[in-house]
This record gives structure tokens, sequence and C-alpha cells, in this order.
């Protein structure tokens, strides 16, 4: 029969328990942190997206005179248009999966992301007053 020192039991065992308690914290501090880094990246990349329709929303007014009316018209030619062109490939989806949103109110395009919990606290959008680049696009190409 083997005899087990009760001191010693209690050491090894108390020293177990506190490492398996410092394992389980790194693991849940390194969920943590990855979690809030992706997060940043995801926002991140949505901004980069919606600069990227804005410049090609840009360049839609300028080459065909009118903005365009759904993002849509970026990548397939609407049938009333004349003087189009293919401004970009694709629409990705934003990096949480969901469809971008496109408002024309007035003189203003408003480009949205519902950001990774698709209430408004976390949306992620561009604004772009389109008459305003109009007018300096006809000044500038004015006859002086």
């Amino acid at each position: 029969m083997v005899l087990i020192n009760s001191k010693l039991f209690r050491k090894v065992f108390w020293a177990l328990v506190i490492n398996c308690i410092i394992v389980v914290y790194i693991i849940v501090r390194t969920a943590t942190i990855s979690d809030i880094d992706l997060t940043d990246a995801n926002i991140r990349v949505s901004e980069i997206q919606l600069a990227s329709f804005k410049n090609a929303c840009k360049s839609y007014l300028f080459k065909t005179g009118v903005i365009p009316t759904k993002l849509r018209d970026l990548v397939h030619k609407p049938s009333n248009i004349n003087n189009w062109r293919q401004m970009l490939e694709q629409i990705p989806e934003d990096p949480w999966g969901n469809k971008y949103i496109y408002i024309v109110k007035n003189n203003c395009i408003e480009i949205k992301s519902l950001g990774e919990t698709a209430d408004s606290e976390d949306d992620i959008s561009i604004l772009w007053f389109w008459k305003n680049t109009l007018s300096k696009k006809l000044l500038n190409n004015s006859p002086s």
C-alpha cells in the first residue's frame, strides 16, 4: 500500500488548480483580444470598400452626367444610360456578410454598412454631396 503524504498532495493539487486557472485566463484573454482585432479589421475593410464605392460613383457621374440610381449601376449597364462604362467588377458584401445600403436623398448619396450587429449604433457610412462635385467639374472645364 502506498501512503500519500497529505501535505505534498495538497501542494501538488493546488499547484495544478492554479496552473489550470492561468491557462483558462490566457485562453479567454487571447480570444477576447483576437475578437477586438478582427472587429477593427472588419471596420477598416468596410471603410475602404465604402471609399471605393464613392470613387466609382464619382467616375460614373463624370462619365454619364448622372448619378447611379443604385450600386448595381456601377457593375451592370442601366437601360437608359448612354456613355456607360463598368466602374466595378462586383459589389461585394460587407465584412459581416450583409449587402451595402445605397440611399440617394436630394443632392446627397449615403452608402452604408449595418456593421456587425445590424443596429444603428455600429453603422459605418460615407456621405457624398454629388451636386457640389458636379459644379466643381463644370467650373474647372469651363473656358476662361
